[in-house]
């Protein structure tokens, strides 16, 4: 069993509390977390400091860390794949932090969403594609 934060009633740090009291692993759905941040503060961005946050919390967990990624077509329903700039504050948020990271991607069109997102990514100047969905990010 896992427990994911949710873009209405639980942000994803009382989820991740509940998580560490009770020993039960925690995925950070990052469209969530988003769409819940506009529901408190419609007329806000995303911050990277809140990423950021975001990042160092979970960078010092014991445990693996799995992460959702997916576009927000509209902000609560899945688009056909994931935009690079929607998800690029997370990776840069958690890029200090040297760990390694599982992202599994909810998109209509799966494996596509996947592999477009991750030839973007390794374009980046200085990160590295060394198999098929691995990315090593240098920038």
């Amino acid at each position: 069993m896992t427990l994911e934060n949710d873009d209405k009633t639980y942000t994803s740090l009382e989820t991740l509390g509940v998580c560490e009291k009770h020993d039960i692993p925690f995925v950070f759905d990052y469209h969530h977390h988003v769409a819940k941040i506009k529901m408190m503060m419609p007329h806000s961005m995303t911050s990277c400091q809140e990423c950021s946050t975001h990042g160092q919390t979970l960078a010092f967990r014991p445990k693996s860390i799995c992460l959702h990624l997916n576009q927000k077509k509209a902000i609560r329903s899945h688009a056909d794949g994931v935009d690079m700039n929607f998800v690029l504050p997370l990776f840069q948020a958690l890029k200090p932090y040297g760990r390694d990271v599982d992202f599994m991607i909810e998109a209509k069109l799966k494996d596509q969403a996947l592999l477009r997102l991750v030839e973007e990514l390794s374009a980046i100047r200085g990160n590295r594609r060394t198999g098929g969905g691995t990315i090593e990010w240098k920038t």
